[in-house]
């Protein structure tokens, strides 16, 4: 079965490695894909209720001899609970990716880069989510959570990390966690 023949339910369980479909969201218990454009007209409903907070996080993952990148923007009204829609991507597994360090910047590149377009569009800053922890704690990424945070700020956003970044460290985090077959087109 070729990709272009997939549901979107069997999508949601194959790896589109040639990235046919990383322009398009998703959206948990939506039966469709959705375009920027659609999302973007989502946050402008929403933006007059100063409840609501709009984050945007990336997170990856080693699958095979792919990297698997997911992209979240989350929309939270406070006390209420709020909705995601996420995107992936794949890369092949080359040297640039292969540090895990270059792969982390490589996410905040990707948060900005969704973060500028609801910016330019709606006029709102959402506020950039990283997968790293705090420079006090002892682990890999809190060496460098200081130059991850520096790269968020120096774009003009608010940057929160671990364990407060839940559109990267929770939500984005899930779904590269996920069983998917791979099937790749010859």
């Amino acid at each position: 079965m070729s990709v272009d023949m997939l549901t979107v339910n069997e999508l949601e369980d194959e790896i589109d490695t040639e990235n046919k479909y990383s322009s398009l969201w998703k959206s948990p218990g939506a039966a469709k894909r959705f375009e920027m454009k659609e999302i973007l007209g989502h946050i402008n409903r929403v933006r007059y209720n100063s409840e609501y907070e709009i984050a945007v996080g990336t997170d990856s993952q080693y699958r095979g001899k792919y990297l698997f990148y997911i992209t979240v923007i989350a929309l939270w009204e406070r006390g209420k609970g709020g909705t995601y829609y996420y995107r992936s991507e794949y890369h092949k597994r080359q040297g640039f990716n292969s540090s895990q360090k270059m792969r982390m910047f490589e996410e905040v590149g990707k948060t900005i880069e969704v973060a500028n377009i609801i910016e330019q569009e709606t006029g709102i800053k959402p506020i950039c989510h990283v997968d790293a922890s705090l420079s006090v704690k002892k682990e890999y990424t809190s060496s460098f959570s200081e130059q991850l945070k520096g790269y968020v700020i120096s774009s003009g956003y608010d940057c929160v990390l671990k364990p407060e970044s839940y559109a990267a460290n929770c939500i984005a985090d899930k779904h590269t966690k996920r069983k998917l077959r791979v099937k790749e087109t010859i």
